[in-house]
């Protein structure tokens, strides 16, 4: 990977705000190249098939772990990742059940995410 090609390559991101892969490139090239080929794709749940047909590179989420392990899908830049903050929303209802479950759909997820990260 270097600035010249990275510039020229398709890139697909989730939408206007995600900025990951600017971070990436920077923290694997040192720099982001002023112009990039974005394309936006806002859907979560066939995003890693688009990237997987090879019509563009992208950051892939724990779903693209089989494309990995298949080869369908390569890690252009391991071992280097971004790190992400994760929000979890509800309304502002006061609620023990609501509560309780918040709390265990955080403290569980943080389990899965840390666990898949260092297995990965």
């Amino acid at each position: 990977m270097s600035l010249e090609n990275i510039g020229q390559a398709p890139i697909l991101v989730y939408n206007r705000k995600d900025a990951s892969h600017k971070r990436l490139i920077e923290i694997v090239l040192g720099q982001c190249p002023e112009q990039l080929t974005v394309h936006y794709f806002p859907a979560v749940e066939r995003f890693t098939d688009f990237i997987v047909s090879g019509l563009a590179c992208g950051m892939c989420d724990i779903t693209a772990d089989e494309a990995l392990t298949e080869g369908t899908l390569i890690d252009l830049a391991p071992p280097h990742y971004v790190k992400l903050k994760l929000y979890w929303h509800s309304w502002n209802l006061k609620s023990s059940r609501l509560e309780r479950f918040s709390a265990m759909l955080i403290e569980k997820t943080r389990e899965i995410l840390l666990d898949w990260f260092f297995t990965s």
